[in-house]
């Protein structure tokens, strides 16, 4: 039932190489060696600064006046907290490390790119039997991850980060620094009750369904961002989301007298950022109801509602659910009363005689 769900969103605050250059490389010092450091924005329940340990890198340059012909000399290189580089190299400790040092090239012009889907790779995932491959696609000095799925058979918090057009000198070359974004969008449901004291509410199964599941990020645009090109883009039939109450599929909330409301909030989940262009995602739980004296539940059903969001990148939403009787579709027992008539409901013997005889009072 769609009016079951008062929804208010808030925001929260994620090729090879000529012998010319491999010759060029080999001439560096060692204290000229690429190294990189990190930050992540905005912590999240799944990566933080504290949690996050491995990224992977894609990175080339091009020399003056031959831009069109970019070397790689990173291609899906895995960066990580405390790793071997720090340890042979004599420059600058990052805390970040990867194996097979690369150098700076005095005078080229070098770009980077780095993810981490929860400190791994990209790769294969089952959809309804069928396996997905999410590609990270690095050609021509461009970065894109491709056919990126995120529903209830791949939940994890995915970040980016790119660098600037950086030119490499003789010496004094600073490390790259990377600055994280969270780039999928996370959501979350909040579930009010507004039953009288003494009802006892279940909730459970909580999904997001029919969402677009599979997306393209376009890393090298000014703008890193999702294609929302394709209002269909979906692997499977019906993609969903389900949200867990913690380690837990559904709640019990029970309201007391005289108490406040007792309520419920779902884990984060993650979804591929969209701007919907009809109300057809859909967010529904199974509701009992039990009444303060116990017996059968006044209700026992599946619940849905449906409605058009818009999700952007790095930004989390919580869902707000108000559930009431009436909301719930339930009908309250009500009673009413006939009015009396002019004597207010009394009705009348007149004319009757009490014959009196002589009498001592009592007797």
């Amino acid at each position: 039932m769609k009016k079951v769900l008062l929804f208010s969103a808030a925001m929260l605050a994620l090729s090879s190489c000529s012998n010319t250059d491999v010759l060029e490389e080999g001439n560096i010092q060692q204290t000229n060696a690429i190294g990189f450091q990190t930050l992540v924005n905005k912590e999240s329940r799944a990566l933080s600064n504290g949690s996050f340990n491995d990224f992977y890198v894609y990175g080339s340059y091009y020399k003056s006046g031959n831009e069109n012909n970019k070397v790689a000399i990173f291609n899906g290189e895995r960066v990580t907290k405390g790793g071997t580089q720090q340890d042979t190299e004599t420059g600058t400790n990052t805390g970040w490390g990867y194996v097979g040092t690369r150098y700076w090239i005095n005078g080229a012009m070098y770009k980077f790119y780095g993810y981490s889907c929860e400190n791994q790779e990209v790769g294969k995932v089952t959809v309804n039997g069928n396996d997905v491959t999410t590609r990270a696609n690095y050609i021509d000095g461009e970065f894109n991850l491709v056919d990126y799925i995120s529903d209830k058979n791949h939940q994890h918090d995915l970040v980016f980060a790119s660098s600037n057009l950086i030119e490499g000198k003789e010496t004094g070359n600073q490390p790259v620094s990377f600055s994280f974004k969270h780039i999928l969008s996370k959501l979350r449901v909040n579930f009010v009750n507004a039953y009288p004291a003494g009802y006892t509410l279940t909730i459970s199964n909580v999904k997001v369904s029919n969402i677009r599941n599979k997306g393209k990020f376009y890393g090298s645009i000014d703008t890193p961002s999702w294609g929302n090109e394709n209002e269909v883009d979906r692997e499977g039939t019906t993609p969903e989301l389900g949200l867990k109450f913690g380690n837990n599929a559904s709640v019990e909330l029970r309201n007391v007298e005289g108490g406040d409301q007792i309520n419920a909030q779902t884990g984060w989940g993650y979804v591929i950022p969209f701007a919907y262009k009809s109300a057809n995602v859909d967010i529904v739980f199974d509701l009992k109801v039990v009444g303060p004296l116990g017996g059968d539940p006044i209700i026992d059903r599946r619940i849905a509602g449906q409605w058009r969001p818009t999700w952007e990148q790095s930004i989390g939403y919580s869902y707000k659910v108000t559930l009431t009787g009436g909301e719930s579709g339930l009908e309250p027992i009500k009673f009413g009363v006939e009015p009396w008539d002019a004597n207010d409901g009394w009705g009348s013997a007149d004319g009757q005689e009490i014959t009196f005889s002589p009498a001592e009072a009592g007797n």
